[in-house]
């Protein structure tokens, strides 16, 4: 329902959504870098 509401259909099943590992270290570096300025523990 919410992949409908977000535009995402193809995204409706989870299954369909699995990335490799090399992207999933990709995407979460990015995500520690861009929000660095917020790490309390910095």
């Amino acid at each position: 329902v919410l992949a409908g509401v977000l535009n995402q259909k193809d995204r409706a099943d989870w299954r369909k959504c699995k990335l490799s590992k090399d992207e999933e270290i990709q995407m979460a570096e990015d995500f520690k870098k861009g929000f660095e300025e917020f790490d309390p523990n910095r």
